[in-house]
């Protein structure tokens, strides 16, 4: 997406969040529901604060250190490490005007435009965005489950799954010994 596109398009989002039917041109500043804090939830937050900074953005999601899938193979090559592509998106809302919630979706309400967390919360805009990001499938792939990802890191998801891959994989960096020891 060119980035004129991207401005419009995100533009149109901020007018559209705007444009509520049934609100007054006197009511509270519009609120926004983005299910979800990876990289679609956190750009169109983003954005939404830069072209329309009265809007007031929520976002929700159960883990507020996002671990950034992109850079993960550089992770399996021993360029960095899991830590480097952790970010705590709980502190990048706090420092950005944002509002970063905590919880397990449970329910999704799109006619209420809201979200039922796990714990019972109901949390509720004029907008709803849904960014859930990635996620795996079970079953998809024949003989393979949750039993066997243990032996076959699938590594999908940065995180545990990356790590468990990358310390069955050979350092590239290290030289071959070049007298093995026979016994």
């Amino acid at each position: 997406m060119t980035e004129l596109a991207r401005r419009s398009f995100l533009a149109g989002a901020a007018a559209l969040a705007v444009a509520v039917p049934g609100r007054s041109s006197g009511a509270a500043a519009p609120r926004v529901v983005i299910a979800g804090a990876g990289f679609t939830g956190a750009t169109c937050a983003e954005y939404l604060r830069k072209y329309a900074p009265g809007i007031a953005v929520t976002r929700v999601d159960r883990n507020p250190p996002h671990v950034a899938c992109p850079g993960s193979n550089e992770v399996l090559v021993g360029l960095k490490r899991i830590q480097d592509l952790r970010r705590d998106v709980s502190a990048m809302a706090r420092g950005r005007g944002l509002t970063f919630l905590r919880g397990e979706i449970a329910a999704i309400d799109p006619a209420r435009r809201s979200i039922r967390l796990s714990n019972g919360q109901t949390v509720a805009g004029d907008a709803l965005m849904v960014a859930p990001g990635i996620g795996f499938r079970w079953g998809a792939v024949q003989g393979y489950n949750q039993t066997t990802e243990s032996t076959l890191p699938h590594a999908w998801i940065a995180g545990p799954q990356t790590e468990a891959l990358r310390s069955s994989t050979p350092d590239p960096t290290r030289q071959p010994d070049r007298h093995p020891h026979h016994s």
